[in-house]
């Protein structure tokens, strides 16, 4: 089975798992656990690339209080779906407001170079 790191940059693990080939039969050794014919390491363990972002834009349109919006970002190096959107206050800057963490941008077909975060129901509120 090919193994595929968990993450692109930034520090994965590796799972490879060996397969038993042959179950014992009659007075046969009995197998290993299935934990010792599993092995984990670590994998592209060096430095994402810093995002840049070109372009958002919000659908719908115009953001009102109390209906959820979602945000579209295109740029470089992006992401999706560990990426986060944060939306401060005009005048406002991070870690001067309380938040929930941002909004996840796991939504629509998420890529390096585009992504879309909120899922326009609930996660992304002005008040």
């Amino acid at each position: 089975a090919t193994a595929v790191c968990s993450q692109s940059c930034g520090g994965g693990l590796l799972q490879e798992e060996r397969p038993v080939l042959t179950w014992p039969t009659g007075n046969g050794r009995e197998c290993p656990s299935p934990a010792s014919l599993l092995r984990l390491s670590p994998c592209n363990t060096f430095l994402c690339p810093q995002a840049e972002l070109f372009d958002a834009w919000i659908n719908p349109e115009r953001a009102r209080a109390g209906v959820a919006f979602q945000v579209h970002v295109r740029g470089k190096n992006l992401e999706a779906p560990s990426d986060r959107l944060l939306v401060l206050p005009e005048a406002g800057e991070c870690g001067s407001s309380r938040h929930f963490g941002g909004a996840g941008c796991q939504y629509g077909a998420g890529n390096s170079t585009q992504m879309t975060c909120g899922d326009g129901q609930m996660s992304i509120l002005l008040n």
